[in-house]
């Protein structure tokens, strides 16, 4: 079995669901076909987390003589504490692509997401930030909550000291680092820039739809309610063994309760106070990735 050997580690909400999409048409390039399996994040929780067994199975349509590089993507890995190092006992080999993005523009996108699939019930961002103190010692969890530590948004955020973490244990040349605004400005440079890095000839892609765009929700009560029913779903399927496919139906259910939402505004108090927490955080980041990136904060 061809197991794999590229990882796009994150962060969330920063691409990696498009640029994983447009590398999965690669004729060269086996993409898991189940979303985020985020296996190796051991340090989470997660229901109905797979094993490594029913994990290798997504790889098994893998064909070593076609698909020299084989991956998957899962944001939660560079946030994790211990996904790396467990990604590198399963291969040594591995290569990492992580996406960064403007701090302040993913607090809101991350937000959105969670109020999206039904996991947090604070709307109000800055309400949501300043629950942060409470969150952390387990009060005013979200009911559906797959994990605690989806809430505590500012370690989310502070991509300096996760990309600190993971140079830390990985050689600098399996490591793509990618600036989000470069990917969305040049997607097409972008892309040539990761397929090389993969070790993959061009493929001679041109088009690059958006996707995953930022959606709200009509009623949030509706949304949890679908969360229960699609967690219940998945209990039945883990319990009969009905196998890994989901068919899309946690998400057709959420979308039908969702719309296209407009840009979210916040308080210049509390952009002042954002750019302030992060600003430190921007500045290593720029260190390491060799590009001023304070720009995000100015």
């Amino acid at each position: 079995m061809h197991k794999p050997n590229f990882f796009i580690i994150g962060m969330p909400r920063a691409g990696t669901t498009a640029l994983s999409a447009y590398l999965k048409n690669h004729p060269n390039i086996f993409i898991s076909p189940m979303k985020e399996p985020c296996y190796f994040d051991f340090d989470f929780t997660k229901k109905n987390k797979l094993n490594l067994e029913k994990y290798l199975l997504l790889f098994k349509e893998a064909d070593p003589k076609i698909h020299s590089a084989v991956g998957e993507a899962s944001p939660t890995y560079l946030h994790s504490e211990c996904a790396v190092s467990e990604i590198l006992k399963f291969n040594p080999d591995a290569k990492f692509i992580a996406i960064l993005r403007n701090p302040i523009d993913l607090l809101i996108s991350l937000h959105a997401q969670r109020v999206f699939w039904g996991e947090e019930n604070v709307v109000d961002l800055e309400k949501a930030w300043q629950m942060e103190a409470e969150r952390k010692k387990g009060k005013n969890i979200p009911l559906f909550s797959a994990d605690p530590k989806h809430f505590i948004y500012s370690e989310w955020i502070k991509a300096g000291f996760q990309v600190e973490r993971l140079l830390s244990k990985v050689d600098k040349k399996n490591v793509k680092l990618i600036i989000f605004d470069d990917f969305i400005q040049f997607p097409e440079k972008t892309y040539t820039e990761v397929l090389s890095f993969l070790g993959v000839p061009p493929d001679g892609r041109k088009k690059f739809p958006k996707i995953n765009e930022r959606k709200s929700v009509n009623s949030i009560f509706l949304q949890q309610v679908l969360r229960y029913l699609i967690q219940s779903f998945s209990k039945i399927r883990s319990k009969f063994g009905l196998g890994l496919k989901s068919y899309g139906i946690a998400t057709h259910l959420l979308m039908l309760n969702s719309k296209q939402t407009k840009e979210v505004s916040i308080s210049e108090k509390f952009k002042s106070e954002l750019k302030k927490y992060c600003s430190e955080d921007v500045v290593k980041l720029s260190e390491l990735s060799g590009r001023d990136l304070t720009f995000w904060i100015s």
